[in-house]
Parts: structure tokens; C-alpha cells; sequence
């Protein structure tokens, strides 16, 4: 996974070709891939992607 972020357009920009961390991502930000890319409409880091899976597992009892 790599998460590309466009300063100029605000916006990130997460690839990756991995079927289950799309799967993920596409439930987490509710959004689809375009093939293996998946544009977010605001900055996020790489941090606070890891943050945010954290506490939805955490919330489900898996950590």
C-alpha cells in the first residue's frame, strides 16, 4: 500500500493491488477503487489511516 498525497490538490491518493486491504479501505472511507487507486477528498497520513483501522477493530473486539 502507498499513500500519495497531492498538496496542490488537497487530496489523497491510496494504491494498492492487494484485494483485502482494498476491501478494507473501500469500508472504511466508503468510497470504490478505480482499478488500484483509491482518491480521498482531504490529506490523510499514513498515521492517521493506521489510527483510524485501530479503532475500528478495537470497537469490534479484535484488539
Amino acid at each position: 500500500m502507498l499513500n500519495v498525497i497531492s498538496l496542490e490538490d488537497g487530496k489523497s491518493y491510496i494504491i494498492t493491488n492487494n484485494t483485502t486491504v482494498k476491501k478494507n479501505l473501500e469500508e472504511l472511507f466508503n468510497k470504490s477503487f478505480t482499478g488500484d487507486v483509491l482518491g480521498l477528498n482531504q490529506v490523510w497520513l499514513r498515521k492517521e489511516i493506521i489510527k483510524e483501522v485501530r479503532d475500528i477493530l478495537k470497537n469490534k473486539g479484535f484488539i
